[in-house]
């Protein structure tokens, strides 16, 4: 069983077959775990510049959450909210929905995921071909590598760019049907870093009421235990990053911090130090289907999709759900 992705749809996946006695393969290109759920650490602070919380309903969602032992927990957090959003508040913000973040970064979760697991990183995925009886992978290093089950737990273009080069099939049709209806939207981000003396506010959490460029900005040193300066995550439309995600971050960064000065105040247009970041496949852009795919081919092959399309919660939630109930499927389907 080869997964290609090691996001938190592909983890969960692995985990619960690794808890069944399975023993699955993950990879992904990346240098280590978590997809958007990604904490990077600038002088040995963490900043979240990706996912900044968490938030869900469903039971075993929280029980996963609950599991992270190597980290700090925040619950509640955001607390301290400013505006709502063009359209409105994420249902992160709805009754029933619990909110978490972790002092050490989002990444803690993940990475509790993937204890124990198998894992190729920094392993780029170049084709993807049905055999005979076997899907057979080549990876960017030349290793050719088959598996009768593949999983591919992937944003919805980058499954669809595999799956199209796959024969005719009825059953690769209904897949390929399926993917033209999934698309992600991109989302630049800019870390800002100011000096602790800055005069920064006490709120957690922007969502501009009107704005064109930032989404949203997160105050990311709240979170922080110890912090060396304060920092603020800001995240871009989707129309702005559409239109800017091939240029370089020189042509649009000053655009994105002449914004936040018109939001936050003049001293946020003169941060010590920014970070861009091209998120390319950032966010659902459609309505989720109920549940991952697990299909049959003809030659006795077993492909499973699974991802944050593939639940009707969307975000990480959706994410590892899905992953989770594609786990099932594939061992009921033994």
């Amino acid at each position: 069983m080869v997964i290609v992705g090691a996001g938190c749809a592909g983890l969960a996946c692995a985990r619960a077959l690794v808890d069944a006695g399975e023993q699955p393969v993950v990879l992904d290109k990346a240098r280590g775990v978590g997809g958007r759920t990604a904490t990077r650490r600038v002088d040995g602070q963490p900043i979240d510049h990706g996912v900044i919380f968490y938030h869900g309903s469903h039971p075993a969602f929280l029980e996963a959450l609950e599991r992270v032992d190597t980290a700090t927990r925040l619950d509640g957090w955001p607390e301290t909210l400013v505006g709502e959003g063009r359209a409105c508040l994420p249902r992160a913000f709805t009754p029933g929905e619990r909110r978490l973040a972790f002092a050490e970064g989002v990444i803690a979760f993940p990475k509790t995921l993937a204890r124990g697991l198998e894992l190729r990183l920094r392993t780029q995925l170049r084709s993807l071909v049905v055999g005979e009886h076997d899907f057979e992978l080549e990876t960017g290093d030349g290793a050719k590598i088959t598996t009768d089950s593949l999983v591919l737990a992937l944003p919805a273009e980058q499954t669809r760019s595999l799956v199209e080069t796959l024969p005719a099939t009825r059953e690769l049709d209904s897949v390929r049907a399926v993917l033209q209806m999934l698309t992600t939207e991109p989302c630049l981000t800019v870390i800002a870093i100011y000096p602790l003396e800055t005069p920064v506010p006490d709120w957690d959490v922007m969502y501009p009421d009107q704005s064109e460029i930032v989404m949203l900005a997160s105050h990311d040193s709240r979170k922080r235990i110890e912090k060396q300066f304060h920092v603020f995550v800001l995240q871009c439309s989707a129309r702005f990053s559409r239109r800017h995600m091939n240029d370089e971050p020189s042509m649009w960064l000053d655009t994105v911090l002449r914004e936040t000065g018109r939001l936050l105040g003049v001293w946020a247009q003169k941060p010590s130090l920014t970070q861009a970041h091209r998120w390319r496949f950032g966010r659902a852009n459609a309505f989720p289907l109920s549940g991952p795919l697990l299909v049959g081919l003809p030659g006795g092959q077993a492909l499973g999709l699974a991802g944050e399309m593939f639940d009707s919660a969307l975000g990480v939630e959706a994410a590892y759900l899905s992953g989770r109930a594609l786990a099932k499927r594939i061992l009921e389907t033994g």
